[in-house]
């Protein structure tokens, strides 16, 4: 027996209109065990109580209360509507409890909001985390007062400049978020009251030139977007001198084509380093001398055409991240030993055009890669040498490959699968051994595939022993 979900003439079919979808969902839910998308609400934790606050609530907006003996009040409100007008920002604020902890304002990207910074925000001397994104907001106030600040996200509005003084009444400030904004110029000084400061975003803004000193006496500072901006070398260089203690440094979409006069060596601290959508061309093996607690790497979208023997020798690099590059467009794109002296756990190779991929080539790595990403290329067979000798291997991304059919027997590597990502491809359907193929499968990823049925054996033995599936686009 198969459960039908297409249209066809049947007493016993399963019509796919808005009535049908609503029946084979509660199927699914009635036949499926519980599926804990939120897996972490269910761990042993202290008491808590949990209200909706609705009476107090504003308008398009949703208000949470949380008491407990062991955790301090918290009053959150969230409106991500969009398309509110500064009336709207006005009644908001007035009509929320002084005690408010999280104001959260956000709107889509197709419905912004169109509002101006407002002081009577200043009156919730509570309030840890304040987010308007996406509102269209010129400037900040200058008198911006919140003591108990911990969280300030500004992403995407319009500021085009920020004064001196202007973060002086929040020292409590650990969060700074002004990506998507219209900076230019940051006055030496800008952030010299934010001592408690540990993330800081200017990712995407128009700026060139960096003031002198203008993070000198931030030692709490650990992560650093400057994503989309461009900066010289130098500038970047003077910067270091102040952050030697940074974990994180993101420098993604700068342009640069070279990163070998970039003294790294001054922040040898690091632990991520985001240098994707550059012009590098290849894997500068060159930095990685100095950055030796480096663990992850982003180098996709740079144009990478091979990967050099001994490229990675020199790190310790646990997660490397290679997509949206041109590897398949060289026959031999991964050169001999190209992994060696290395141990990566993840590996992300997606959009790159590659036919096929012969895991040998991971050489070291290939008893430590436990998540493999491959989606998007061209690989529509699970040929044996994608996966062989990966011992460790328990996530794999194949989504996007035009692949039509798992086929009867597959290599071993895959019994041990924890996650599937099989989403955008062409399957029409699942073989009834399905758990015998995966028997350690906890999670898998069919959405946007051809499906048009499921047998009654794959439903029973197999997706309803996972934990979560996504088909349809929906997660159950």
């Amino acid at each position: 027996m198969r459960l039908q979900m297409h249209l066809f003439e049947s007493s016993m079919s399963w019509r796919f209109s808005t009535g049908a979808c609503f029946i084979f969902l509660l199927f699914l839910l009635v036949s499926l065990p519980t599926f804990p998308i939120f897996p972490a609400l269910s761990a042993a934790k202290p008491q808590v109580d949990v209200s909706i606050v609705r009476s107090s609530c504003p308008p398009g907006c949703e208000c949470e209360e949380v008491v407990g003996k062991s955790e301090r009040h918290k009053l959150s409100v969230y409106c991500h509507r969009g398309g509110l007008n500064q009336d709207d920002f006005f009644n908001i604020i007035k009509q929320i409890s002084a005690k408010v902890t999280t104001l959260d304002i956000e709107a889509p990207f197709e419905k912004p909001n169109r509002l101006l910074w407002d002081d009577n925000l200043n009156r919730f001397k509570f309030l840890k985390v304040l987010r308007l994104v996406n509102c269209g907001i010129p400037a900040i106030s200058r008198s911006l007062k919140l003591h108990s600040l911990e969280v300030l996200d500004l992403r995407r509005n319009n500021i085009d400049h920020i004064s001196i003084s202007i973060f002086s009444e929040v020292p409590s400030l650990k969060t700074l978020i002004l990506a998507d904004n219209l900076l230019s110029v940051l006055p030496t000084g800008v952030f010299t009251y934010l001592r408690n400061l540990e993330i800081l975003s200017l990712a995407y803004n128009n700026i060139s030139e960096l003031s002198a000193n203008l993070l000198r006496g931030h030692g709490h500072l650990k992560t650093l977007q400057l994503d989309g901006n461009q900066i010289s070398v130098a500038q970047l260089n003077d910067l270091f001198s102040d952050v030697k203690q940074l974990k994180r440094l993101e420098l993604n979409y700068c342009k640069l084509q070279s990163v070998e006069k970039l003294r790294f060596e001054k922040i040898a601290s690091l632990d991520r380093l985001g240098l994707a959508g550059n012009h590098l061309g290849t894997v500068p093996s060159i930095i990685f001398g100095n950055l030796r607690q480096l663990s992850t790497l982003d180098l996709s979208d740079n144009g990478i055409l091979e990967i050099a023997s001994h490229a990675f020798v020199a790190s310790n690099i646990t997660h490397l991240l290679l997509t949206r590059n041109r590897l398949g467009k060289m026959r031999n794109a991964f050169r001999t030993n190209c992994f060696a002296g290395v141990h990566i756990v993840e590996l992300d190779l997606s959009y790159n055009q590659l036919e096929n991929f012969d895991s040998s080539v991971l050489g070291d790595s290939q008893l430590s890669i436990e998540t493999l990403h491959l989606s998007g290329n061209q690989i529509e067979h699970f040929d044996a040498k994608l996966t062989h000798n990966l011992t460790s291997l328990r996530r794999l991304h194949l989504a996007d490959n035009g692949i039509t059919d798992i086929p009867a027997a597959l290599p071993p590597e895959y019994a041990q699968l924890t996650f599937l990502n099989l989403s955008g491809n062409a399957l029409e359907d699942f073989p009834d051994h399905a758990r015998q193929l995966f028997p350690s499968l906890i999670r898998l990823d069919i959405s946007s595939n051809l499906f048009s049925s499921f047998s009654m054996t794959v439903l029973h033995s197999f997706i309803n022993l996972l934990e979560q599936v996504n088909f349809f686009a929906l997660l159950l």
